[in-house]
């Protein structure tokens, strides 16, 4: 003869010991964390600006008013390899929180490139201390 299991309730399960547990306080970084991050990244790869730019320059020379940097980061991410300069067979892939950053730098460099990249106000100047 088959036993019978007894239901549980959900309160019952092992699962759910009593009260949900609070989350751990999220640590707030310092608004300026995302600069630092980029600064170090683009020092450490200067060539990912190099062949961004090259990329966008082309772009325009072929007649397109507008693009976005995002639709050249996700092509940049998810079909090009990058090699790594201290070891061309490691590759890396581009952090999506760079976008702004170089969009910014590549208008700096290249005025001619204004209005092709549309820029935006970064959160981290919206953002209330």
């Amino acid at each position: 003869m088959a036993r019978r299991r007894a239901r549980l309730s959900a309160d019952q399960l092992p699962l759910f010991d009593g009260a949900p547990k609070a989350k751990p306080a999220r640590k707030r970084r310092p608004k300026d964390w995302i600069d630092k991050e980029f600064a170090k990244f683009h020092t450490k790869h200067p060539e990912v600006l190099e062949q961004l730019i090259n990329h966008l320059a082309r772009l325009h020379a072929e007649g397109r008013a507008r693009y976005g940097v995002g639709a050249v980061f996700e092509n940049f991410r998810w079909h090009r390899r990058i090699p790594k300069e201290d070891d061309p067979e490691e590759t890396y892939k581009l952090n999506n929180n760079y976008r702004s950053r170089y969009a910014r730098l590549i208008v700096a460099l290249r005025p001619e490139l204004d209005g092709v990249i549309e820029l935006r106000a970064l959160r981290s100047e919206r953002r209330k201390r």
